[in-house]
C-alpha cells in the first residue's frame, strides 16, 4: 500500500464518521496518521526481525542473561490502538550469545505489528530460541491495553501480564523465580505469578 492510498482511505474513514475533514486542523491529519502507522507503528511488516548467524557471538557463559525494562509500543489488532509494553527477557546460553542491542531491535520489530500481547510474548520467545538455540528462554510482558483504558475509568489503571517459557525455564519454578527476582530488582515488580490469576501463562 502506498502512502497516498492510505491517506485516501483515512479521508474516507473520517468522512464516514461525519468528521468535517475540511477543518483547518485536519488539513494534514490523513498524511500524518498514515505516515505514523506506515513508518513507525506498523513498520514491523517491512523490517526483517530475525537474527542471523553472523550476529552470534561464542560464549562459555552458562548462567542466566537478562535484559529488563525494554519499553515499546505495539498495536491492538481489534481496535487499531497503540498500547505500551514493558518487556523483560532472559536466556541461558548454549555456546552462543548476541549483542543486546540486536535483541532489543529484533523485539521492537516484532512489536511493530498488529498483534495480541499473548501472541507477541510467544513470538519473542520463539525468535530467541530459534536464533540462539539456548538452554532456555523466558519472556514476561506488562502492558496497558488502550481499548480497556479508553472505555471506562474503572479500567484506567489496569494492566495485563503475560509470560512465556522455553527449554530449561519450562515447568521449572526455581528458574522462573530467579527470573522474576531479577525483574523485581530492576523495576520493583512484585511477582505472585504462581497464584495471580490475572497473569496469563503462555
Amino acid at each position: 500500500m502506498t502512502q497516498q492510498t492510505a491517506e485516501q482511505a483515512l479521508i474516507a474513514f473520517l468522512t464516514a464518521l461525519k468528521v468535517p475533514i475540511d477543518a483547518h486542523t485536519l488539513a494534514r491529519t490523513a498524511k500524518r496518521v498514515s505516515a505514523l502507522y506506515q513508518d513507525e507503528l506498523l513498520n514491523g511488516y517491512q523490517t526483517p526481525h530475525s537474527l542471523t548467524h553472523e550476529d552470534l557471538l561464542p560464549t562459555t557463559h552458562t548462567e542466566m542473561v537478562g535484559i529488563y525494562n525494554l519499553e515499546f509500543f505495539s498495536v491492538c489488532p481489534h481496535h487499531l490502538l497503540p498500547y505500551p509494553l514493558t518487556i523483560h527477557i532472559a536466556f541461558i546460553p548454549n555456546q552462543y550469545t548476541v549483542g543486546f542491542s540486536r535483541i532489543a531491535a529484533m523485539i521492537e520489530t516484532l512489536c511493530h505489528r498488529l498483534i495480541l500481547v499473548e501472541d507477541l510474548v510467544q513470538d519473542i520467545t520463539q525468535a530467541l530460541t530459534q536464533a540462539l538455540t539456548p538452554q532456555g528462554v523466558a519472556c514476561f510482558i506488562q502492558s496497558q491495553q488502550s481499548c480497556m483504558v479508553f472505555r471506562t475509568h474503572a479500567y484506567a489503571h489496569s494492566h495485563v501480564c503475560v509470560e512465556s517459557w522455553s527449554g530449561c525455564f519450562s515447568n521449572n519454578p526455581t528458574r522462573q523465580s530467579q527470573f522474576f527476582a531479577c525483574i523485581q530488582a530492576q523495576s520493583g515488580y512484585k511477582s505472585t505469578h504462581l497464584l495471580d490469576k490475572t497473569t496469563r501463562s503462555i
